[in-house]
């Protein structure tokens, strides 16, 4: 997952707006009516490793889930912008259901979804989609607790959590706040049809 977050205005390394892969096809041929080079020149508003804005101890969160073939990195315009009205904003890489995704370990993930090649796998994936969105914010309480070399530790207000989601992560989304009490509100851009356990169940959250 990336952190993007309210900043002090010291400067600093600019990060990139999209870093696909070479290999990246689904993002390539995505963006072929521009051309993915054109889309990599695109300054971003982000600064790695920028030092959180010392304007307010915590900052409320919001757990990003991205579309099917999508990393979060592609939603950056947006998950800039709600950083920049006073949130950590997290966006979370699902490995198998986003483009090509490396790993820590140098491994490149490639999407295998099966949405188009057997019933009920897109329901099933949305699931396991909401199951990341949980572990990451399991690793969100860890670091707020103890990770003091990030600068994050301390930050988080927890109390205060909302998920948002675009296309599957939009559907995605619900059905994590119907796994977890702690995901306090909800937005779904474009998501649809919801997972059965949402449409049957409902959810308690704003939505």
């Amino acid at each position: 997952f990336q952190i993007w977050y309210p900043a002090e205005p010291t400067g600093g390394t600019v990060a990139p707006y999209i870093d696909p892969l070479p290999d990246d096809e689904i993002v390539r041929s995505s963006y072929s009516f521009v051309g993915i080079e054109q889309v990599m020149k695109t300054r971003s508003h982000a600064f790695a490793g920028a030092k959180v804005s010392g304007a307010r101890r915590r900052y409320p969160v919001i757990i990003f889930s991205h579309g099917l073939g999508r990393v979060s990195a592609h939603y950056t315009a947006f998950l800039e912008n709600l950083a920049s009205h006073g949130y950590i904003v997290v966006g979370v890489d699902s490995p198998f259901f986003s483009s090509a995704l490396k790993m820590p370990d140098g491994r490149i993930i490639q999407n295998k979804s099966q949405r188009n090649q057997r019933q009920g796998a897109r329901e099933e994936e949305a699931v396991i989609q909401a199951q990341d969105l949980i572990f990451v914010l399991n690793e969100l309480e860890r670091i707020d607790k103890t990770d003091v070399d990030t600068g994050l530790a301390g930050r988080f207000d927890l109390r205060h959590v909302g998920v948002f989601g675009h296309s599957r992560g939009g559907f995605t989304a619900p059905h994590a706040c119907l796994l977890d009490s702690r995901f306090r509100a909800c937005l779904n851009l474009d998501g649809y049809p919801l997972t059965p356990a949402v449409m049957q169940q409902g959810i308690r959250q704003p939505y």
